[in-house]
């Protein structure tokens, strides 16, 4: 069997009933391919490497996938999604404790994960009924003001955009993170979505 046409539960299913069934594992962690790798390519964490992150993400997710209730339906999808983001969380927590409040971003992370941080700032800024372009072409070219667009942030800003706008933390998970007050937090993106405001219309 290729397992392609099964759900991500009765793949979870079998797995739960056969934990050593690799190919099973396999198609699971092919259909969350861009998940993991949008995580491990956007952040050097002190003591990871890309390869190590990926490790610790797909093990993450068999261990998801043999504890997902199963009688919840079908839902692994945005659960396996909201766990592996606090899964990050502690993990830049970790890192914040020894490294102190400077994490270092990974600004070579892949063009993908960047759309998305892009396009959760343009939604949290003009409202999510704002349309969204879908043409390639309208894509390049925001993507081109975009980029422009950040050149023009401070440090603590790009800082503040890329923690809210791209893992999507909260305004305390970031202060938590980067020893910054909640309040700076605020100011920053706050100062930063006036920005691309201006900046886009």
């Amino acid at each position: 069997m290729c397992y392609q046409e099964n759900t991500n539960e009765e793949l979870i299913e079998i797995l739960q009933q056969d934990q050593s069934n690799e190919r099973v594992f396999l198609v699971l962690v092919s259909r969350f391919h861009y998940l993991l790798h949008k995580y491990a390519n956007h952040y050097r964490i002190n003591g990871y490497n890309r390869e190590d992150l990926l490790q610790e993400e797909t093990l993450f997710l068999y261990i998801c996938a043999q504890k997902y209730p199963l009688q919840i339906g079908q839902y692994f999808a945005p659960y396996f999604a909201r766990a592996l983001h606090n899964f990050m969380v502690n993990l830049l927590r970790q890192s914040h404790r020894h490294q102190g409040p400077k994490i270092t971003l990974n600004k070579d992370y892949d063009l993908l994960s960047q759309c998305d941080m892009h396009e959760n700032l343009h939604q949290s800024t003009f409202g999510k009924s704002y349309q969204w372009y879908d043409s390639p072409e309208t894509q390049f070219l925001l993507q081109e003001k975009f980029e422009a667009y950040q050149a023009t942030l401070s440090a603590k800003e790009r800082l503040v955009v890329d923690y809210a706008y791209h893992l999507q933390l909260t305004n305390k998970e970031i202060a938590d993170l980067t020893g910054l007050s909640p309040d700076t937090v605020r100011h920053s993106k706050r100062r930063a979505k006036d920005k691309y405001r201006k900046f886009m219309q």
